[in-house]
């Protein structure tokens, strides 16, 4: 009995005694958690270089079908496959659309991965510079992911920690508190990223965010910080516009404007000080092969499917040629603006408009067409869906133009292309000549048209084109800029969300969409799916549309 009673005696110490929560607290030893996943630099990194991934993939990865979305619809161009497409037909813009609930499920994706990594950072221990610096990354991402959403929405909720449990008590901030909370961050991240000439290519750097910060300044009329930041972008000593010939093709004809699109000349290492943010597609690495090639195959022509009125195929076997530009299927087909409407002042002059930028005929190939070894010409075509899908001008910067790897073609001699095949190469996210259009921007804000036709001529100098007046100067003579020299690398759809111009220029240029689009489709919809979960709080719907 004794023996007994001083076990039991034991037994309950232990039980009264102990730390319950400690005991019950779980420790993961045979996987990964946050407790054990972020712990070194090197573990913060690969949770970045993960969001770099993302965010690369939600841009242009072909499996994901993504930045095409954001160009349709808009001043710039249409769907040229399908005339009752959902961005050719507003009508078709709705809660229940996927289209309205795709930019929100992969930025608020963006957000909580961003914010995984800063609720957890706080509590690392290792160096405070190396810690900034990885935390300055994060909530770039962070900012970004809320300038989409805010330019396509309004305003929406500011999630700033991990979210561990479900929550359904969401409810929107005001548009304007999301640029703010995007300015937070970008400060932040100005201060404590790498400088441009230190950050590796493909890596955020303080200009990156200095050119990011600009435009949130501007959705926030400060025109005077909106300017200070593009200034210390633009007056960045490792960065500056490009204009004398560089490069790889630098023997090859062409001009300074083409040289800034051609393989390999996107990063520093070609002596190219204008790419603020490059977004890197290595040829042959799985990690990212499978990139950028969509883009050039949508906005070129479905020319090997040109029939001419004698009956013949302008190209036969269906085959696709490098020199102009590849594989192509006509999908985003620009429009009339594009094309011509933009150049009327300086047609002949602005290199941007060169036969090196903007193929504008063909030769005919087909031996057996009456046409054959004449320039295309639409007289020469049997339908006029022929000059929606099949032929108009190309622009050679989505392409690997005349740059073809040679295992991916089918005919060296002739230049002829594999169908399917990748474009594989870099691309601009940010772009020092759009900094110099931002400034002008905030520059028209302050009502210094003066200052703001200086930047604008900065660029038209550069193309050898007739420079702007400042009394020409204004949001709509910009916007036609931005074209210019912006074409499919800006995502035209959120330029003009957030300036509230969507409805208006598309009414004026788009040919399809002009019909059915409403002032209320300045901003997007926010998903049904979104408003329908969330139970225990009100989450608005933007105006015109229904709940």
């Amino acid at each position: 009995m004794k023996f007994n009673i001083f076990y039991l005696a034991i037994l309950m110490l232990l039980c009264f005694s102990c730390d319950e929560d400690e005991i019950l607290k779980e420790e993961a030893l045979d996987f990964y958690s946050t407790a054990n996943a972020y712990v070194t630099p090197a573990n913060y990194q690969t949770a970045l270089n993960k969001l770099y991934g993302q965010f690369r993939d939600y841009m242009i990865k072909v499996s994901a079908n993504d930045k095409e979305f954001y160009l349709m619809g808009t001043d710039l161009c249409i769907n040229a496959i399908e005339v009752n497409w959902y961005l050719n037909d507003y009508t078709q813009l709705t809660p229940f659309n996927a289209t309205a609930s795709k930019s929100w499920d992969r930025f608020f994706k963006l957000i909580y991965d961003a914010n995984v990594i800063l609720s957890n950072i706080e509590n690392a221990e290792f160096d405070a510079a190396e810690k900034n610096r990885l935390k300055a990354e994060a909530m770039f991402f962070r900012a970004i992911g809320y300038r989409f959403l805010a330019n396509l929405y309004g305003g929406v909720p500011i999630i700033l920690e991990e979210i561990t449990s479900p929550r359904r008590d969401f409810v929107r901030a005001t548009r304007t508190e999301v640029y703010q909370q995007c300015a937070s961050d970008l400060e932040f991240a100005v201060a404590n990223l790498l400088g441009t000439g230190v950050a590796q290519d493909g890596q955020l750097n303080n200009a990156t965010a200095n050119h990011l910060l600009s435009e949130i300044y501007i959705s926030l009329e400060r025109w005077d910080d909106a300017i200070a930041a593009a200034s210390a972008a633009i007056d960045d000593p490792a960065t500056a516009l490009m204009t004398s010939r560089f490069g790889a093709k630098l023997d090859e004809p062409g001009d300074v404007f083409s040289d800034l699109f051609r393989y390999g000349n996107y990063n520093r290492a070609s002596g190219n000080t204008e790419g603020l943010w490059v977004l890197q597609f290595d040829y042959q690495n799985n990690g990212s092969n499978n990139g950028w090639w969509h883009l050039g195959a949508f906005t070129g022509p479905e020319y090997a499917a040109l029939t001419l009125d004698d009956g013949k195929p302008a190209y036969i076997n269906y085959w696709h040629y490098e020199d102009m530009g590849g594989w192509s299927i006509g999908w985003l087909r620009g429009i009339y603006h594009l094309f011509e409407g933009i150049w009327q002042s300086d047609y002949n002059n602005d290199i941007r408009n060169s036969e090196y930028n903007i193929l504008r005929t063909a030769k005919v190939r087909n031996p057996e067409s009456a046409y054959f070894g004449m320039d295309l010409d639409p007289s020469m075509f049997s339908s006029a869906n022929d000059t929606v899908r099949n032929w108009y001008p190309i622009h050679t910067k989505n392409s690997r133009w005349n740059d073809q790897p040679v295992e991916l073609l089918d005919n060296v001699e002739e230049g002829i292309v594999s169908i399917n095949a990748f474009i594989h190469k870099d691309f601009y996210f940010f772009r020092l000549a759009e900094t110099y259009l931002l400034r002008a921007e905030a520059y028209l804000g302050k009502g210094q048209t003066g200052l703001a036709a200086d930047d604008i001529n900065r660029l038209r100098s550069r193309a050898n084109a007739s420079d702007v007046t400042p009394g020409e100067v204004d949001i709509d003579y910009i916007l036609d800029e931005r074209l210019r020299e912006l074409a499919y690398e800006e995502l035209r759809l959120f330029t003009l969300t957030r300036l509230g111009l969507l409805y208006d220029r598309t009414k004026r240029y788009n040919p399809y969409a002009k019909n059915s689009i409403k002032e209320y489709n300045n901003l997007y919809p926010i998903p049904f799916s979104q408003i329908e979960t969330n139970t225990l709080e009100v989450l608005e719907q933007n105006p015109g549309y229904p709940n």
